[in-house]
């Protein structure tokens, strides 16, 4: 990721799931490893899976600004709202690697 000419860590995961390839990019700061960023996306567009990618996208904004305990918290919750899809609903797939990164990213301090 480039922001204002500087180049940021990112890593993009492509994850399977019932509707079809999800993509899951993860920015980080370079000095602390913080979490800056994370953009979903899915190989197709439009139906059900643009309307939750854009939610999602729209979350992670809000999610970014939280301790890693709030953080968890909502991650959880938001893992139990699956489709007909169950554990291959690209929810599902995507709030666990999520909470994967969050898990592996250096503690914030707690506010």
């Amino acid at each position: 990721m480039i922001k204002e000419g500087i180049l940021f860590p990112s890593i993009t995961y492509k994850k399977m799931s019932a509707c079809g390839n999800l993509y899951i990019t993860f920015a980080r700061q370079a000095d602390s490893e913080d979490l800056l960023w994370i953009n979903v996306s899915m190989g197709k567009a439009g139906g059900c899976a643009a309307a939750v990618m854009k939610d999602m996208n729209a979350m992670f904004e809000g999610l970014l600004k939280l301790t890693r305990s709030q953080q968890i918290e909502i991650i959880n919750k938001a893992k139990g709202n699956v489709c007909q899809f169950q554990r291959q609903s690209c929810r599902f797939i995507l709030m666990n690697t999520v909470y994967n990164e969050v898990i592996n990213s250096p503690k914030k301090e707690e506010k």
